[in-house]
This record gives structure tokens, sequence and C-alpha cells, in this order.
């Protein structure tokens, strides 16, 4: 197996996607109505509105710590010696993806999204450098721990960030 020799393009190519599902807004009603559409409407577009009122949580303020942990996770290859310049570069990135969402139509950025961004970071960092020495009762009490988290910060964001003219819509 060929070793990667640069993983920068890798990084590049991340933070690009990061910036470009930021671009963008789907409502539970678009949402609904795609699933309905894919299903040939085995999945009745109320039905799943319904069920994604209950789950939106968990997908998209998941996804939160999940983009930002693989970002760290790219950055670490790059930063051999060290762990911390990934762990900044990558907090500096949520701050700025969140400052980023203010200038764009329906969508907002929160104080609240950059930290579950930064979760995400320091749970690979602390993944990437002690995971293998946990137990399985530990690794089991961290994703709880990690889900904790994620459905604390959605439900009760917080620092509503105005830098552009984009105003915080739904979910």
């Amino acid at each position: 197996m060929a070793r990667l020799r640069s993983p920068w393009l890798f990084v590049a190519v991340w933070i690009g996607l990061i910036f470009l599902t930021s671009n963008g807004l789907v409502t539970v009603a678009q949402l609904s109505q795609a699933v309905a559409w894919i299903s040939g409407g085995r999945v009745p577009a109320e039905g799943f509105k319904q069920f994604w009122l209950q789950i939106w949580w968990f997908v998209v303020k998941g996804w939160h710590v999940a983009e930002f942990a693989a970002l760290f996770l790219l950055l670490r290859l790059g930063f051999k010696k060290s762990i911390w310049p990934p762990i900044g570069i990558a907090a500096l990135l949520a701050l700025t993806d969140e400052v980023h969402q203010t200038y764009i139509p329906g969508r907002g950025g929160r104080l609240s999204d950059v930290c579950l961004d930064v979760v995400g970071i320091l749970s690979a960092a602390y993944l990437a450098e002690h995971g293998s020495k946990l137990n399985r009762g530990q690794k089991v009490l961290f994703a709880l721990a990690l889900i904790g988290l994620i459905y604390d910060f959605a439900m009760f964001p917080f620092g509503q960030l105005s830098f552009g003219s984009a105003s915080q819509t739904g979910l």
C-alpha cells in the first residue's frame, strides 16, 4: 500500500467541503419531500418530518463533531511532531465557519456550534493519542459522554453571532 506523502490536498478538499455544506440550507419540509420522493412514497413526507423532528439534533449537531474530528485527523497527518497545531488550526476554522454562516441567507452562526466542533477536535485528538489504551467500558462511557454533549449543545444553544446579515432560522 502506498504511503500518503502529502495530506495537504486532502486537508484542502475537506475544508472546502466543510465550507460548501455551510453555504446551504435545507428545510425540514424540503428534506421530508425528498425522502418521500426517493422512497417512492413508501416513507410519507409527514411521517418522516415527525421522525426528523425527534432525531435532528443527533444528525445535524453530530455532523459538527464528525466533520471537525475528521479535519483534525487530516491535519494531524501533516503535523507529525506536535498535536497542538492541528488542534489550533481546526478550532480556528470552526470559528471562521460559523462566522461565514452569518453571511448566508437563512443561516446563522453560534458559539455553541463552535464548541461542538471543538468537542469533535478534542475527542479525535484524545482518541488518536490514547484510544488504544481504553477498555470497552471506557469507550462506551466516552461515547455516551459525547452523545450527552451533542444533546446539550443542540438543546441549549448559545452565543448567536451577528457578523453578517443572515438570520438564524429553524434547525
